[in-house]
């Protein structure tokens, strides 16, 4: 895309989103390696971190929907070549981490972590964070379609599509009720995330909230509340035994849903008040790289954990932010090396 015509509030958005999922996966990946010989303040602290940062994958997808279906002309051709360049790096990446993850439990390099490694990657069996690049897959292949009916479905019949497809993939299986005598034949909660994200970017809808009076510090409010109760579900579920927070901070969460959208739409209304910082060069770069830094973060984590064993939660709070910071200058720092390789600058 060219420089001019970039979007500073997306811009924003893809920098703390790309920020998040890296403490997002600090959260869980720590308190599942080490979370045993932990103490419940320490879990409490790190599964928090974790389901408080569900948020970024979805914004994730509503930038998608912003920038994919605000184009007037979503062709077969334009979605082959974004769906080429996954597929490639979810290929390529995932059967490095794969063969990897088999040594890891084998301690043995052979032959067969080849062939292993390839009939992991292609029945979906990698690591687990690139569980959102086949799904990224899976929406490129129905975005002309989507883009279609964008242009020709009436704004009832589109919020009556969403409406539903919310009952079925979010409201429903949230409050436990899995299966009812409708079988809705749409459960993907991305759906949702990818057409509001469209949706939320359009002036029509920033008109519509205005003239409904609903202000942004309501808004910010409201979503600074829905961050204390999954707080307070995550220290109810430690402390008494329960399992809240697994139900009601997932991604297909309505409170999750709800909080994300938020997010993405306090920030992308502003088109022109991040032109001054997303324009730094330093902030242009990490921008550039964010796809290559959600791929290979995980390979710094496992490494951090696997290999030298490092337990942050040896070393309180601060250890947090130091351990995510570099986590994420470290993958920023491969990702800008990797680019000056003509092959990999094409793709990531």
């Amino acid at each position: 895309m060219d420089e001019k015509k970039k979007n500073s509030s997306i811009e924003l958005l893809r920098l703390i989103a790309t920020v998040g999922v890296i403490f997002c996966h600090v959260g869980i990946c720590w308190l599942t390696y080490y979370g045993d010989s932990s103490t419940a303040t320490e879990r409490i602290i790190y599964k928090s971190l974790n389901l408080l940062c569900h948020w970024p994958v979805p914004v994730f997808m509503a930038i998608t929907g912003s920038l994919l279906l605000g184009k007037e002309n979503m062709s077969y051709g334009k979605m082959w070549k974004y769906f080429k360049r996954i597929a490639l790096l979810t290929l390529s990446f995932g059967w490095l981490y794969s063969m990897m993850e088999l040594y890891f439990n084998t301690r043995t390099l052979s032959v067969s972590l080849l062939w292993e490694g390839m009939k992991n990657i292609l029945s979906g069996n990698s690591w687990e964070h690139l569980w959102y690049m086949y799904m990224l897959l899976g929406i490129y292949l129905v975005l002309p379609v989507i883009n279609l009916c964008k242009t020709k479905l009436p704004p009832p019949h589109c919020f009556w599509f969403l409406s539903v497809t919310f009952l079925f993939a979010s409201l429903l299986p949230t409050i436990g009720i899995e299966r009812t005598f409708v079988n809705y034949p749409i459960t993907s909660i991305y759906l949702i995330y990818l057409i509001m994200g469209y949706i939320l970017s359009s002036e029509k809808a920033q008109e519509y909230v205005k003239s409904h009076k609903i202000n942004d510090m309501l808004l910010m409010g409201l979503c600074l509340l829905l961050f204390v109760v999954e707080g307070v579900m995550v220290t109810f579920d430690e402390r008494i035994g329960l399992t809240l927070s697994k139900t009601w901070c997932s991604y297909t969460s309505p409170l999750v849903v709800l909080q994300s959208l938020i997010i993405f739409y306090l920030i992308v209304k502003r088109k022109n008040v991040f032109d001054r910082f997303c324009s730094n060069g330093v902030v242009k770069r990490m921008n550039r790289c964010s796809l290559g830094i959600y791929i290979v973060h995980m390979l710094w984590i496992n490494i951090a954990i696997k290999l030298l064993h490092i337990n942050l939660m040896d070393y309180g709070w601060i250890a947090i932010l130091i351990g995510g910071a570099s986590i994420y200058v470290l993958s920023w720092a491969m990702v800008e090396i990797m680019l000056k390789i003509p092959v990999l600058k094409n793709y990531l």
